[in-house]
């Protein structure tokens, strides 16, 4: 496509949450898009919150540049569970004028703003949900009284979804929920996965870096790379894990658990250490992307036990890296994994079928070298963060002639 097309090309990216150091998966998708779109023309201003995880306040600067894109962010004045109230945002975003409005996470007061403000000034306006649709269901909020706010939020968020230009979807089975729950018309939405950062796996990591960096002295290691937040299933793989050494005896193997804090991490601690294996729990904390790709290749097998989810891009990158993955069951990632034939998925909650399929995969090298084969052919013919962009670029001058 021409590059010229994005000259003078003015967008809003409106979302909950954009830090330069963030490895939460919307910041992942806006910070690569924009990385390339900007080098075609097109100009960015990111609104946010004052916040460095959906679950975490931060005093962070109110205005920022980050690789030469805008950032401007807003107190929070108050919150319902991570629903950010910032009103002053909406005041910048009427007094501004933008051809287009991108809205990510639907499950947020900004993606509301920002709907609005689209309705007053008749700005074309995208949506990226972001797995947001149904987080109401019990395994996404445990809470039942955010889980019936959420319901009540359904009538504001099928009027701001039907009101979008074009709708993004992460998989079909985000694509069913904005259909069936929100009634948003097919010809509205368009299935735009979440990409990889090729560059980074074209050549295999260096072996020992990661270990020897975080005294990992098993000769395996199980890694779950994400937030450490409760959502994420990190009980359930504790436990399965615990499984594992207790009860399958299998002692040969460490438990890493990379990311940062994202309010449960004293809970994991303290859970390994209840079930009297903590001293094969490695806790990292936010790793650099060199680090990130050294503990890829330092794993036997990645895990992402999360019970629902309609993508995730962690899986994705170890696919690319040639690693077998797990998932739980509730994951569309997980069936994708199974069909192409590069992981496995399990039940979410079953601990001791878990258990099992970790010894299977730990035992059976074979088997994960030709899975790892198949997923890293998988991600690199289809999941580069450059077709992904051309994608977004499609929908934003298809929103421009909608004008």
């Amino acid at each position: 496509m021409d590059g010229r097309e994005g000259y003078y090309v003015k967008i809003a990216i409106v979302t909950p949450v954009y830090t330069k150091e963030s490895s939460w998966g919307p910041v992942t998708v806006i910070r690569n898009v924009m990385r390339i779109l900007k080098n075609k023309g097109y100009h960015f201003v990111v609104y946010a919150c004052k916040a460095t995880s959906p679950n975490k306040l931060s005093e962070l600067p109110s205005m920022e540049s980050i690789e030469g894109i805008p950032v401007k962010r807003y107190k929070v004045f108050f919150h319902i569970g991570g629903y950010y109230i910032t009103p002053t945002m909406f005041l910048d975003l009427m007094r501004n004028d933008f051809d287009i409005i991108h809205a990510h996470c639907a499950r947020s007061f900004q993606f509301d703003l920002a709907a609005l403000v689209s309705r007053f000034k008749k700005t074309p306006l995208i949506v990226t949900a972001h797995g947001t649709l149904a987080s109401y269901i019990k395994e996404m909020s445990p809470n039942p009284i955010l889980r019936y706010l959420n319901v009540l939020h359904n009538s504001i968020l099928r009027m701001s979804l039907n009101q979008a230009t074009i709708c993004t979807a992460l998989s079909e089975l985000e694509e069913n929920q904005y259909r069936h729950i929100f009634k948003v018309p097919q010809n509205k939405i368009k299935i735009i996965p979440n990409g990889i950062n090729l560059s980074l796996y074209f050549k295999p990591a260096p072996k020992g870096i990661f270990k020897e960096k975080y005294g990992v002295k098993d000769s395996q290691l199980i890694l779950y790379l994400g937030r450490i937040n409760k959502v994420k299933g990190i009980e359930f793989l504790i436990k399965s894990f615990a499984f594992l050494v207790n009860n399958l005896k299998y002692d040969e193997a460490a438990l890493v658990l990379a990311g940062p804090d994202d309010g449960y991490l004293q809970q994991a601690r303290y859970l390994s250490r209840s079930l009297g294996i903590e001293e094969k729990v490695v806790f990292t904390g936010f790793l650099s992307e060199f680090d990130k790709v050294c503990a890829y290749a330092d794993s036997t097998v990645v895990v992402h036990p999360e019970a629902f989810n309609v993508t995730l891009i962690a899986p994705l990158e170890a696919a690319a890296t040639g690693k077998t993955v797990i998932l739980a069951r509730g994951n569309y990632l997980g069936k994708v994994a199974e069909e192409m034939g590069f992981g496995f998925s399990v039940q979410y909650g079953d601990t001791e079928s878990m258990a099992h399929l970790l010894h299977k995969v730990l035992h059976e090298n074979s088997v994960t070298a030709e899975m790892g084969r198949k997923g890293r052919e998988f991600v690199l013919k289809n999941l580069s963060w450059t077709n992904i962009a051309e994608e977004y670029e499609k929908i934003y001058l298809k929103a421009l002639k909608s004008r």
